[in-house]
């Protein structure tokens, strides 16, 4: 030992593990209900309006390009672009996503916009 010092050994007490509830087991009567869309029905008709609304922006010229964007909409370029590629699907499925009778999340669609030709789109679309 260095003069001047002291070595003090200090042991924690041990806890006792946690027991955890057991919730009872309920039988259920009835028909289930069905489950909430994951996605609400109009989040993906309101990504397809702001993609329209920001190509008829940058073709008016009050914005010069989705960086311009993004800085006004306080969205990063990556999900501009993301959003923006929602023009890519046919007018068929913009419009079945508008009226909602469809619900399905932006990224789901993001297979779909893969395929150039619309009977392709069209067909992944139905697949989903």
């Amino acid at each position: 030992m260095v003069p001047g010092t002291m070595t003090i050994t200090y042991r924690l007490p041990r806890r006792k593990p946690r027991k955890r509830p057991t919730l009872p087991t309920v039988a259920l009567r009835g028909p289930v209900p069905p489950r909430r869309p994951r996605c609400p029905p109009d989040r993906t008709a309101r990504l397809l309006a702001l993609a329209h609304h920001v190509d008829r922006l940058i073709e008016s010229g009050e914005l010069t390009d989705y960086a311009d964007a993004a800085r006004r909409f306080g969205l990063s370029r990556a999900r501009i672009t993301q959003v923006s590629n929602l023009l890519a699907l046919s007018p068929k499925l913009q419009e079945s996503l508008v009226l909602q009778q469809r619900t399905i999340a932006e990224r789901r669609l993001r297979g779909v916009i893969e395929h150039v030709a619309w009977p392709d789109q069209e067909n992944s679309f139905n697949g989903l």
